[in-house]
C-alpha cells in the first residue's frame, strides 16, 4: 500500500488517511497518499486524521520536544509537517501553548523557538526594545495566521502561571492575591516595552488586561512617564493637589489619600518643585503621623519664617508643646496637631521641641490653676531665648508643673493647655478679658 512519502506500508492497520498532501512522516505517522483508495482502506482497519485530532497526539508534542539537539534538516522537516497541519487546522494563538517550543529560521539564519520570535512588522515589533532579546521570524515561513498560532509574537502572549517563570513581579503578585483567589492567566514581556511606547502597548493590550497586568502597569511609569498608582482621579483626593497630578485613565483608581503610598507621599512633599499650603500640609503630616513603616526622609517640608519650605531634617522641630513655638529659632517647624505631634516625631525620626530647648529657671509665687492641675505665676514682662540663643519675648513658658504667664492672652493658652483643650485657648481669652457674651454659649458643643 503506498504511503504519502512513496514508500510501501504493509498493512492498512494502523495507517491515517489525511485530506491533504501534508507530510507527516517527521512527526512519525504513517500516512496514505490522498489518492488511495480510502473507503477500502478505511474497511481494511486505516484510520481518517483529522489535522486537529493529529496536532494533540502525543507524539507530535515529542516530537516538537525533541527537536532542542536536533540536526537543522530534522528541524526543517517537522516544523514544516507541524506548520502544514496547524494551517488545516484553523488553529487559534494559544490554543497549544507548547507549540511555542517549536523551531523555527530567524531573519538571522538560525533557528530560534516560536515563542522567542517577532512577527516580522507585528504590533508587538514596534513597541517592544529591540534589544531585550527577541529574534524576527525570517520571511516566507508560513501565514502570519499559522505563525502566531504557534507562538510567534504578534501581539502580547498570555500564559497560565505554570508557564510563566520569567513574567517580571510574578511572585509579588500572587502574593498579593486573596486566599482562594485564582490567578488566571498572565501577560508576558510586559517589563520589555520601550518607555516612549507605552500609549501603543495599552492599545495593543486591548483585551489582555487580565489582572496580572493591571496590577504589573499600575506600579510602573506606563501613563506618561508617571505610575498610574501615584495618579488620582479627577477631582478627588484634594489634599493631594500640588503632590499628585489628576488622571481620567482606566488604570488610575486612587481617590483618597489612604490610597497612596506613604513613602512616595513623603518624596513628593520633599521636592522643592512642588506646590504646598500650610493648612494641606499640616493635613498630610497628621494623616503621615498614623502610617507605619515610614522611610526616614533627609529632607522635609517645613514652615520656615512663616512659609512652607524644603529644609533638610536635622533642621526642622516638631512642635509638641505650644509654649515652645515662639522659641523654636532657626529651626523650621513640622505643622502637625498637637495630639499627633510626638507619633510623627517617632515615625520619622525627627527632635522634638521639648528635647531641644532648655526649661528656663524662672522667679515667682505659684498660685493654683484651681480648674486644672498645676499652677502659674502671672509676669509683667517675660524674656527667655531660642534654640539659637536669641532672646525673645513671650506670653508663656511652662516649667514642669508651673505655667509662668503675661496677661490674658498667656493664662488663656496655658490653661487651655492643662486642660487638655487646646481648641478653646480664644474662648478662655475672651472670658479673661470680660469679652464673654452668654449667647456664644449656645454655639458650644453639647
Amino acid at each position: 500500500m503506498p504511503l504519502a512519502d512513496g514508500r510501501l506500508a504493509p498493512s492498512p492497520r494502523g495507517l491515517l488517511l489525511a485530506d491533504s498532501h501534508v507530510d507527516l512522516s517527521p512527526l512519525g505517522f504513517r500516512a496514505v497518499h490522498p489518492d488511495a483508495a480510502q473507503d477500502l482502506l478505511l474497511r481494511l482497519g486505516a484510520q481518517h486524521a483529522e489535522p486537529r485530532a493529529l496536532l494533540e497526539d502525543p507524539r507530535v508534542r515529542a516530537a516538537v520536544e525533541s527537536l532542542e539537539e536536533a540536526e537543522d534538516d530534522e528541524c526543517a522537516a517537522v516544523a514544516t509537517a507541524v506548520l502544514d497541519l496547524v494551517a488545516a487546522a484553523d488553529l487559534r494563538p494559544g490554543d497549544l501553548p507548547w507549540l511555542a517550543a517549536l523551531p523555527l529560521p530567524t531573519t538571522e539564519g538560525d533557528l530560534r523557538p516560536a515563542g522567542e520570535l517577532l512577527l516580522p512588522g507585528g504590533p508587538l515589533a514596534s513597541v517592544v526594545d529591540v534589544e531585550a532579546g527577541f529574534g524576527v521570524v525570517a520571511d516566507g515561513v508560513a501565514h502570519p495566521d499559522v505563525l502566531a498560532a504557534v507562538g510567534v509574537l504578534r501581539t502580547f502572549a498570555l500564559v497560565p502561571v505554570e508557564d510563566a517563570d520569567e513574567v517580571d513581579g510574578l511572585d509579588d503578585w500572587l502574593a498579593s492575591l486573596a486566599p482562594g483567589e485564582e490567578p488566571g492567566l498572565v501577560v508576558r514581556d510586559l517589563d520589555l516595552v520601550r518607555p516612549d511606547a507605552w500609549p501603543q502597548a495599552l492599545e495593543l493590550l486591548g483585551d489582555r488586561m487580565t489582572p496580572y497586568a493591571v496590577w504589573w502597569l499600575r506600579r510602573h511609569p506606563v501613563l506618561d512617564g508617571e505610575r498610574p498608582d501615584r495618579l488620582r482621579r479627577k477631582g478627588s483626593a484634594l489634599l493631594l493637589a500640588g503632590l499628585v497630578e489628576e488622571s481620567d485613565h482606566p488604570l488610575v483608581t486612587l481617590t483618597g489619600l489612604e490610597e497612596l503610598d506613604p513613602a512616595v507621599l513623603l518624596d513628593r512633599l520633599a521636592d522643592p518643585a512642588r506646590t504646598v499650603g500650610r493648612a494641606q500640609l499640616r493635613a498630610l503630616y497628621a494623616h503621615l503621623a498614623t502610617c507605619r513603616h515610614l522611610p526616614l526622609p533627609d529632607r522635609v517640608r517645613a514652615v520656615l519664617e512663616g512659609a512652607p519650605a524644603v529644609v533638610p531634617a536635622e533642621d526642622a522641630l516638631v512642635v509638641d508643646r505650644p509654649d515652645l513655638l515662639p522659641r523654636v529659632s532657626p529651626y523650621a517647624v513640622v505643622p502637625v496637631p498637637l495630639y499627633r505631634a510626638r507619633a510623627l516625631a517617632e515615625a520619622l525620626d525627627l527632635a522634638l521641641a521639648s528635647e531641644v530647648l532648655p526649661v528656663p529657671q524662672l522667679p515667682g509665687e505659684p498660685h493654683p490653676w484651681g480648674e486644672a492641675p498645676g499652677a502659674y505665676v502671672d509676669h509683667d514682662r517675660l524674656e527667655t531665648t531660642t534654640a539659637g540663643g536669641a532672646p525673645v519675648a513671650v506670653t508663656w513658658v511652662a516649667a514642669g508643673d508651673v505655667d509662668h504667664v503675661v496677661g490674658a492672652e498667656g493664662r488663656a493658652r496655658a490653661l487651655a493647655w492643662r486642660l487638655g483643650r487646646w481648641e478653646e485657648r480664644y474662648a478662655l481669652l475672651a472670658r479673661f478679658r470680660g469679652e464673654a457674651d452668654a449667647a456664644e454659649d449656645d454655639l458650644d458643643r453639647v
